[in-house]
């Protein structure tokens, strides 16, 4: 049985979004791709931060996810960091 390694991903979001929408736009596809939330941060009303952990392929999968364009969320920049 191959065993899968967890990894753990921050997220900062950087400019002016709506924090009500994004996160909830956010933690649904986290429950899409079965990823644990560890924390919110909103450090400003234009940056905000997530941590959240998962397998690797589902990890890079939530990625790939984010790069497409949203209807109801406009992100400006989110910046991805793998963490240990």
């Amino acid at each position: 049985m191959k065993e899968t390694k967890k990894r753990k991903l921050q997220m900062n979001i950087l400019g002016k979004h709506e924090k009500i929408w994004t996160q909830l736009f956010l933690r649904t596809k986290i429950r899409t791709f079965k990823l644990h939330l560890h924390g919110v941060e909103h450090y400003s009303s234009d940056h905000s931060e997530l941590v959240v952990s998962g397998d690797s392929g589902n990890l890079w999968k939530f990625i790939k996810s984010l790069k497409n364009p949203m209807f109801f969320v406009k992100l400006d920049k989110i910046i991805f960091t793998f963490i240990d």
